[in-house]
């Protein structure tokens, strides 16, 4: 088996679901006899003054984090400066490293992959992309979001960058199309889902309940364009609102308020006087975060049919149907329907349709016996399809070929 440093640009050990599916890719190809390290060149404001070469192991795999800031700044300059001498940093500890055959990239920018894939050809090394995300289809940043900044980079990455990767892994079907109608034509492409690491989601060594009352959860970002978050909190409303009727009380937890439509779902709240029910959690760790989950009386994908959600695959369906608790989910031409039938696993919805999320849910919640029935048949379908342990040979056989 060759030799692999997979590049992220997020952090790591620490983080969330991109930290989470590295971590289940190099599990996968450790069982099959794969030596793999992560390593994260982190350029993060809140580590501003430190310079910093961090090794270790999480959950026995390897890891080197460059930590590389100067003094703190609020000025944009200063702040790319530190970006590029922390890439520098990583071009520098990739060429020092040990031995190895294959450079892995999850995320990065169009700039440090346009420097690292030259780079590490001239060094005789493969490089492989992970493709979770059209190019540029997310919300970004202020500077992205401009229109010829994002055309430019869009068509940069399409165009150049991708013919020059020697294999690519994409989360979805959509993605693998964009991935063989782009670059070298003879270069292997694996497909393959949302990943889980089943052992940290034992239910029997869970915690106690976080709550005693009724509540529905939502895990993540509060983000329109990706995952409709004012249907869903209008359909929370309408459930929690009708449910009063029966003499159930249905909190709202949320893991956070930074959003740009915060303003607008407080005041949707207010107006319903539910607000009063509404839980902010803060940062979960992923254990809290499993244990909020598997407690929660129902749990909520609502994915709009926008351009960015035809290609993307969110991580949080393989948690949600983990967890063993019953999962509504609306959406359209994505990947995630692949995986579901209505009233077997799930409850499936129109996306973005307040007064659909609003029924099921007073459904599920009324009805036990079929929460129960889909719960545990969600789970079923989570064990079967998206543990890690079930693709770790066909990532071996993509790998040996690169």
């Amino acid at each position: 088996m060759p030799k692999i440093r997979l590049v992220t640009s997020g952090t790591y050990p620490d983080g969330m679901a991109s930290t989470y599916r590295i971590q289940c890719y190099a599990k996968a190809l450790q069982i099959e006899g794969s030596e793999i390290e992560v390593v994260s060149p982190i350029s993060l404001r809140k580590y501003a003054g430190r310079k910093v070469l961090l090794k270790g192991k999480h959950q026995g795999v390897p890891y080197t984090v460059i930590l590389n800031l100067g003094k703190p700044s609020n000025k944009w300059i200063d702040y790319f400066y530190a970006e590029i001498k922390c890439y520098i940093l990583l071009m520098h500890t990739l060429i020092t490293a040990k031995k190895f055959d294959i450079l892995w990239l999850y995320g990065m920018g169009f700039i440090p992959r346009m420097v690292l894939l030259p780079l590490l050809h001239l060094l005789g090394k493969k490089v492989v992309l992970e493709l979770n995300e059209y190019p540029y289809a997310t919300e970004g940043n202020a500077y992205t979001r401009i229109p010829i900044v994002h055309n430019l980079l869009q068509k940069g990455t399409m165009s150049y960058v991708f013919p020059q990767f020697d294999g690519i892994v994409a989360i979805s079907e959509s993605l693998k199309v964009v991935a063989e109608q782009y670059g070298k034509k003879c270069r292997p492409i694996l497909k393959i889902p949302i990943l889980l690491d089943t052992e940290m989601h034992l239910i029997e060594k869970e915690g106690e309940k976080p709550l005693e009352e009724l509540y529905l959860f939502h895990a993540g970002t509060l983000s329109e364009q990706k995952d409709g978050i004012l249907s869903y909190i209008k359909g929370y409303i309408e459930a929690a609102s009708k449910l009063i009727h029966h003499g159930k009380i249905l909190k709202l937890v949320l893991t956070n308020q930074s959003s740009y439509v915060w303003s607008v779902i407080e005041q949707l709240l207010k107006d319903a006087n539910l607000f009063e029910n509404l839980i902010i959690t803060g940062y979960l760790n992923r254990q809290e975060l499993i244990n909020w989950m598997s407690h929660s009386s129902v749990l909520v994908i609502n994915k709009p049919d926008s351009f960015q959600n035809q290609y993307n695959f969110p991580t949080k369906l393989g948690d949600y149907l983990l967890s063993g608790r019953p999962v509504i989910c609306g959406s359209k031409h994505m990947e995630l329907n692949k995986y579901l039938i209505h009233k077997k696993n799930c409850i499936q919805v129109e996306p973005n349709s307040p007064e659909a999320i609003a029924e099921s849910i007073i459904e599920l919640i009324l009805t036990p016996e079929l929460a129960h029935k889909i719960g545990a048949n969600g789970r079923k379908s989570a064990l079967a399809n998206f543990d890690y342990q079930v693709h770790s040979e066909r990532l071996k056989e993509f790998f040996s070929m690169v």
